[in-house]
């Protein structure tokens, strides 16, 4: 049984993508791959669980968590290798 979201995603692409859901390690964009099909579990999902968190509990505007978690999730972007990645 998998429980991790990655791997389950990883699961499904192996199992029944055929080969058409994945690049492979000689395609150009290879390493473009591996980085944005990483990048919800690497980076954006702690960040993202870290402002749910302290959205929960209530802190001072000025407070050093709240600030530092301010604007994330709400639309505030995360730079630009995203805006290049999705052709911004």
């Amino acid at each position: 049984m998998l429980a991790e979201s990655g791997a389950i995603t990883e699961y499904i692409i192996d199992k029944y993508g055929g080969g058409r859901l994945r690049l492979g390690p000689d395609d150009a964009d290879y390493a473009a791959y591996l980085y944005w099909f990483h990048f919800a579990n690497g980076n954006l999902q702690p960040v993202m669980g870290r402002a749910m968190m302290v959205g929960r509990v209530t802190l001072a505007a000025d407070h050093p968590v709240q600030v530092a978690v301010q604007g994330w999730g709400r639309g505030r972007p995360i730079g630009g290798r995203w805006r290049k990645a999705i052709r911004i």
